[in-house]
């Protein structure tokens, strides 16, 4: 099954929250331990104590040890997201060039031209502090007027 980046994202926030109530009742039963050891009734501080285990089972569960593709062991949902879908067409920049992005600028009345000159001036500085041969992108020369 092909999952979507909705998809992967919405099961990894499930897991982070069902983790999040787990570490809750984490901290439940320490306390219920601590209280039930103080007040030295050791029976009912060790059956919190095997709680608390449960609980971090099930937390340690919920954030690594469900696999993603039902109960083969193929995978885990955060190396899917990474793996799976990085090559993917809504996270590759590298297939964006010149042309969507002057065609971009034009389509909203050339928003984030401003940030987009400043960033290619700054380029402009670094590089002519750098060896090249391409004429008109070196660095203007000074001339008496």
């Amino acid at each position: 099954m092909a999952w979507t980046w909705d998809a992967l994202v919405s099961a990894i926030n499930t897991d982070y929250t069902n983790a999040e109530y787990w570490e809750g009742q984490l901290g439940f039963r320490k306390v219920w331990a601590n209280s039930h050891w103080s007040a030295g009734d050791d029976h009912l501080a060790i059956e919190d104590i095997i709680g608390a285990l449960d609980d971090v089972q099930n937390c340690v569960y919920a954030l690594i040890g469900e696999s993603f593709y039902g109960w083969n062991g193929n995978t885990y949902a955060i190396p899917t997201i990474l793996n799976r879908n990085m090559a993917n067409d809504f996270i590759t920049a590298a297939d964006v060039d010149w042309k969507m992005i002057a065609e971009a600028w034009s389509a909203n009345d050339f928003e984030g031209r401003f940030w987009t000159i400043a960033l290619i001036d700054r380029m402009r500085q670094l590089l002519w502090n750098e060896p090249f041969d391409i004429k008109w992108a070196a660095k203007p020369e000074a001339r008496k007027i």
